[in-house]
């Protein structure tokens, strides 16, 4: 599987606190055992929310965070119609090639 994929960073802050780390990924694969010259690539997208590495303690336990991240989460999956995933980037594009064993592997 050869996967290429163009990532958009952006940050959230509250109170001048960084508090979420997201991208928007676009990613394209390929099969490449199976089709060395990408004639039948597959694309996908997605929106990665995770809270920021070094969230400071003075903002962790804000409950502000949590709804931030609900709010969201949920104008994302209202505004484009598709639900949360919890499967990582490889597994998505094993899945979108076909690939067996892919969607019954465990995502967390």
């Amino acid at each position: 599987m050869v996967l290429f994929g163009h990532r958009s960073t952006f940050y959230v802050r509250l109170d001048d606190y960084d508090v979420l780390r997201c991208s928007i990924d676009r990613s394209e694969v390929m099969d490449y055992r199976n089709d060395p010259h990408g004639s039948a690539m597959k694309a996908f997208r997605e929106v990665e929310i995770s809270i920021y590495p070094r969230i400071r303690k003075e903002i962790s336990g804000d409950s502000r965070v949590t709804q931030l991240i609900r709010y969201l989460t949920d104008t994302l999956t209202t505004r484009f119609s598709r639900p949360i995933i919890h499967a990582i980037k490889y597994q998505r594009a094993a899945m979108a090639l076909g690939i067996l064993g892919a969607i019954n592997r465990p995502t967390s």
